[in-house]
Formats: C-alpha cells, structure tokens, sequence
C-alpha cells in the first residue's frame, strides 16, 4: 500500500502522539486499514478533516504518490484534498469540449457507436461531522437528517425515494436488491444483505451496521446515492446514451 511504503519507523515515532481535536483520531486509528488488509492500495484512512493536518506528513506523501503527482507543488495539503487547485469544480461539463469530428468517431451522433454508456462516480463529505471512519452514531445520525432534507427537495429527473436500511422488512430488502442489482453491475456495490468482510470492516465505517445509512434512488432508477457508507455521501450515476457532459450536468445540479 501507499501507506506501508511511506510509513517509516521514523515517521511512525514522530506521529504516534498525535490526535484530532475534532474526534482524538489517532495514528493507530488512521493505519488499522492497512493493517488488517495489507492488500488495499492506499492503507490510511482519514476520521475527520483534520487528519490531513495532523497527519501531514505522512497523508500528502501518500495522496501524491496515489494520484501520481509527486513534484506538482501544494499550497497546502488540504488544498490537495480538496482539489481546490481545479479552475473549474470536477462536476463542471462546460470543460468538456467536444467537436462533430469527435462526436461522429465516438458514435453518439450515428449508428457505429462506441460508447456504450457514462457512469460518473463521485463522493462528498460534510463539514462538521465526523468522517465514516471515525463515527460515532450521533455523527450518523445527523449526516442522514442532512441528507434526508436534501432528498426531500429534490424535483424533476433526480426525484426518487430514500431506503432507511435498517427499516427494511423481507419484501422492501428484496425490492431493494433487485434496484441494486444494475448498481452493483456498473460499480461493485455491496447490496445491504451479503455486506461481510469489506474494506469498511477494517478502517471503522462499518461500525453499527445498518442504523443510519441508506440509500436513495431516483425514479428512473439513473442515480444512486449511498449514505454513511465508507463516505458521507457516494453518488453514482449512469447514463445509457453515453452522453457524458448530461451525466455531468445531472451532478452538477444536485450541488
């Protein structure tokens, strides 16, 4: 992992003191992910937005290396976290130039298509609450009630309903798997009933599984929003026409 490799005996003893002030997540606490499952590519999680201070010296080698940008200079780490660096928000489509030429070879304008569909993945995180990892049931109870309010003014094409998780009786739980069933097909998603051993297991964010998490799909079954999974929000979408800059634009008017 990213982590294992940049962790040094040296690194490790100068960090092991230090904690959050936000929830006192530890060294120890970030690291048990790659600890339990040595496999996993980055090995460190974060419990809360300070743990990209805190733990600096270790979180920004390993977000470079991560994202292959190991001598583009940062501000500072968090900036990095966050992107901030980008002229435009990620979810922004009018970056997305497009000329006929190019839409004629990817085959969306004719008969010879070869873009099959656009799936756009994204996660977002709220201020002031604990992240997945360092949770504790109050945190996710007040990230659902966020959310729930944000669903509930929701119109037009991402209108939906939301499935409390640990509200479900057999019939509900069925209907919710088969929903999932394309979801898990386009983007590995772990349906609610075969959750075990997962990555989530070992850094902390399956801690009082189900209560507080569900998910929320939109009517025409395109969108999908999972809540305090191993992120606050985790929204997927998919679009069958392969137009990317719609399934852009379908996030950008959620923000």
């Amino acid at each position: 992992s990213h982590m294992r490799h940049h962790l040094t005996p040296e690194l490790f003893a100068a960090l092991q003191g230090k904690q959050t002030d936000f929830n006192a997540f530890t060294l120890s606490n970030a690291i048990m992910w790659g600890v339990q499952q040595p496999a996993d590519v980055v090995g460190v999680c974060a419990g809360d937005e300070q743990c990209f201070t805190t733990f600096d010296d270790l979180y920004t080698p390993v977000l470079r290396s991560l994202h292959g940008q190991q001598k583009q200079p940062l501000e500072e780490p968090y900036h990095f976290y966050r992107h901030s660096s980008m002229p435009v928000p990620c979810t922004d489509a009018s970056f997305l130039k497009v000329s006929p030429e190019q839409d004629a070879m990817l085959g969306r304008a004719g008969g010879n298509k070869r873009v099959l569909d656009a799936n756009v993945k994204c996660f977002r995180s709220l201020g002031k609450f604990s992240f997945p990892p360092g949770q504790v049931p109050a945190d996710r109870d007040g990230v659902e009630k966020v959310f729930r309010r944000f669903f509930a003014r929701l119109k037009g094409e991402a209108r939906g309903h939301y499935y409390k998780l640990s509200q479900m009786d057999t019939e509900s739980a069925k209907h919710q798997v088969s929903l999932l069933a394309p979801w898990n097909e386009r983007f590995g998603i772990v349906p609610a009933d075969k959750r075990g051993m997962t990555s989530n297991s070992g850094n902390g964010a399956d801690r009082d599984w189900p209560e507080s998490r569900g998910v929320y799909i939109n009517n025409d079954n395109t969108s999908f929003m999972y809540i305090n999974d191993d992120e606050h929000l985790k929204l997927l979408l998919a679009n069958d026409d392969g137009d990317i800059k719609r399934a852009l634009g379908l996030v950008d008017s959620l923000h």
